[in-house]
């Protein structure tokens, strides 16, 4: 008899749990890796987004940053936004935004030059990240190309010219 009570109060137990866990709502889902990974990646974009941005306006005005600081913050922000593009096409938009960063980085230390506020082996270290810069387009236009994706019209920025902008050899 002691053991038909326990069977009984055992199944009526069973039951109310599953109705019970019936009623509850599921618990919340985790993201997946491939989420989690996206998240961090648009974290990093904002974060070197904003110490570029920082480093850009203090280089502009002559506080205390270097060639060499805005050009490793650079190349950070341009990594970062490679690695948000999932498609070869969309690698091509980051390529062309760092190349035109380091063109407008290249004439303003020309400026500089000219002001005597640079020398010209900074002038000479700008416009090697436009040459640069300009070669990481291109091999992606080419590989884009090779894998028979039509690119968007062509307005990457020109790179400076070896010949125009460049002082005399010396003799």
């Amino acid at each position: 008899m002691v053991r038909q009570v326990f069977i009984a109060l055992s199944v009526v137990l069973i039951s109310t749990d599953k109705s019970r866990a019936e009623l509850l709502p599921p618990p919340p889902s985790e993201p997946s890796q491939e989420e989690v990974l996206k998240a961090l990646k648009r974290d990093r974009l904002k974060d070197v987004d904003a110490v570029y941005g920082q480093k850009w306006k203090e280089f502009q005005s002559g506080k205390n940053v270097s060639l060499v600081e805005l050009f490793f913050w650079l190349e950070r922000f341009r990594d970062a936004e490679l690695a948000m593009a999932e498609k070869p096409l969309e690698r091509l938009g980051p390529l062309e935004n760092n190349l035109r960063r380091s063109l407008s980085i290249w004439e303003l230390v020309k400026d500089k030059k000219a002001a005597g506020a640079a020398t010209q082996a900074d002038v000479d270290a700008a416009r090697y990240y436009c040459d640069d810069g300009q070669i990481r387009v291109k091999e992606m236009q080419i590989q884009l190309a090779k894998l028979g994706i039509k690119t968007p019209k062509d307005e990457t920025p020109p790179t400076p010219s070896p010949v125009k902008d460049s002082p005399p050899a010396k003799k």
